[in-house]
């Protein structure tokens, strides 16, 4: 280092994991949180559909009457989210499997339910037949995988929803639409600055020796950080874990509050884009002081609540003789 270089003056956290053996036992115990699924080509007969709008991405499910999921499509939704969801669903009608020589689909739709930002709009424009809204989505979506979770935390691109949980119920959330340090954009965005793909970024960061302190502060500030570890010749690796734990730490101590997330109960289930990297999710877990459940389906979950919502009502309708 030249006599001029910034000194390297950050404080380094613990690796994310200890050794190979911690990281396997990590992969088989989030390999097994698989949701039920069937093919869309063997369905027939009744089929629910839940549209989620987000802040960044549109989301579809389809399952079937007994919950399994049997489609999905994830895409962003640059600036336009009628005409994303407008494609989506055009995409999905034209795989619904169709007896040879018809064109009448086997399987149809029987209920639609649309929930996140966009719900009203996407109600209004493709004729969803109901709404609801997105915690309780989320937290449908939740107990279809863990009926005793107490704690849902959902870390979207732009928002965080964290949900307490008790009888089945929320009994308390926290929602942050403004601080997006402790949001997926960070990551992405700073992934981005490091040159890495989001699947490097987080391979990266598992695999470093001493992750950087970045601490605990807004975007702006944060940026400055993961700027400054550059200058002094920190790892990409050292900086891609430093920010892991630096978004799990602002959704944990900034946004929800150390004395709330120290309620979390014993059964905590997290889901939303950000979630999609093991290290963000390792991290949450070391941060966190738990063994996280994460859906394999963790970035479809408004849509998946969506579509057993839709499910649940259509059957409650049959059965009432509506």
């Amino acid at each position: 280092r030249a006599a001029d270089d910034p000194a390297d003056d950050l404080d380094r956290l613990p690796p994310l994991f200890a050794d190979a053996a911690e990281r396997a036992a990590f992969e088989e115990r989030h390999a097994a949180e698989r949701m039920p699924r069937t093919r869309l080509f063997d369905c027939e007969g009744p089929l629910y559909l839940g549209l989620d709008a987000g802040s960044t991405t549109v989301k579809c499910a389809l399952v079937d009457g007994k919950g399994r999921l049997v489609y999905s499509d994830y895409r962003p939704a640059e600036g336009d989210v009628l005409e994303t969801a407008a494609a989506l669903l055009g995409d999905m009608y034209r795989v619904m499997p169709r007896e040879y020589g018809s064109a009448e689909p086997l399987a149809h739709l029987a209920h639609a339910t649309a929930t996140g930002y966009g719900e009203d709009l996407l109600r209004a424009a493709l004729g969803i037949d109901s709404g609801v809204v997105e915690t309780t989505a989320h937290l449908r979506a939740a107990r279809a995988f863990r009926p005793d979770v107490s704690f849902v935390l959902d870390m979207g691109g732009q928002d965080m929803k964290a949900l307490w949980v008790r009888d089945g119920l929320v009994s308390d959330a926290v929602l942050n639409e403004a601080c997006s340090s402790g949001c997926g954009a960070f990551v992405e965005g700073t992934s981005h600055s490091l040159h890495l793909s989001p699947a490097r970024f987080s391979e990266a960061a598992l695999r470093a020796g001493s992750p950087v302190d970045l601490g605990t502060k807004c975007t702006v500030f944060m940026t400055s950080r993961v700027r400054h570890a550059q200058k002094i010749g920190a790892e990409p690796g050292d900086i891609a874990a430093g920010i892991a734990y630096s978004v799990v730490r602002n959704a944990l101590y900034r946004i929800i509050g150390r004395g709330r997330a120290a309620g979390m109960g014993d059964v905590v289930l997290v889901q939303g884009g950000a979630f999609k990297s093991d290290a963000v999710l390792r991290a949450f877990e070391l941060v966190a002081g738990v063994e996280a459940v994460r859906p394999d389906t963790a970035h479809l979950m408004g849509a998946i609540g969506a579509a057993l919502t839709a499910r649940d009502r259509a059957q409650a309708a049959a059965a009432a003789g509506e």
